[in-house]
């Protein structure tokens, strides 16, 4: 990978820390893009993404994200292939444009900073339950409520407007006949939530296609929700 503006280590490794920076920063940054690696290569091999679907994001800190450059397999993604860019978009390190989703990130970033990691994956479930109009608001099973934004064209400033009215009291969403949209303080629990809410989409389509299905009772809702400490979705 070419990197105008660094230099590489004595291990090979991209020296990552711009003019003037730490070489805390670097390490930083370099742990933070072996697990959007992993990340990435989990979301492929769980089948929450295909073919050059999804991109996953890190906060680095106010002005900055490292995200997956545009066209990435996530799958086969490597931690040098990762890109740098401020709140503008602009490339700071790396040498491809960062993904065109990337103003769904910054949204999300913008938003939230208790959550350092965004990941946004086209889990086939999910897509297929926003196809079927069935809405995972409705608490079908023990998992906090899942919103369905409204429609949104891809890689457009639709999404983040979109998803802007559930950031503040969700972690989650559906961006219907898209994918979803997950965060959180760490990239482990980020997948967790993409995992959890994908498995809620196939419970619930499973038991549809054996008949109509009912999702809890008011009341039973408001006590799942106080278990989450979710009240304030009641």
């Amino acid at each position: 990978m070419s990197e105008p503006r660094s230099h590489r280590r004595a291990d090979g490794a991209p020296a990552l820390a711009p003019p003037g920076g730490s070489a805390v920063d670097a390490a930083a940054e370099w742990r933070a893009r072996h697990e959007l690696t992993r990340l990435g290569h989990l979301l492929y091999e769980r089948g929450y993404n295909v073919a050059t679907d999804g991109n996953v994001s890190w906060r680095l800190d106010d002005d900055t994200l490292l995200v997956t450059p545009t066209g990435a397999h996530l799958g086969f993604l490597r931690p040098d292939e990762l890109v740098v860019v401020d709140r503008e978009g602009e490339l700071l390190r790396g040498d491809r444009a960062p993904t065109s989703e990337w103003p769904l990130h910054r949204e999300i970033h913008r938003a939230r900073p208790d959550s350092r990691c965004v990941v946004h994956a086209h889990a086939p479930h999910a897509i297929a339950a926003s196809l079927a109009g069935i809405d995972l608001h409705d608490s079908f099973i023990t998992v906090a409520p899942i919103p369905t934004t409204e429609y949104a064209r891809v890689s457009s400033e639709q999404t983040p407007a979109v998803l802007r009215p559930f950031l503040r009291d969700y972690s989650w969403a559906i961006l219907p006949r898209h994918g979803v949209v997950a965060w959180a303080p760490s990239a482990w629990d980020a997948f967790l939530r993409v995992e959890s809410l994908e498995h809620c989409a196939k419970v619930v389509l499973a038991a549809r296609a054996c008949g109509p299905i009912a999702p809890l009772t008011p009341e039973q809702r408001r006590e799942l929700l106080t278990v989450w400490g979710l009240e304030r979705l009641a």
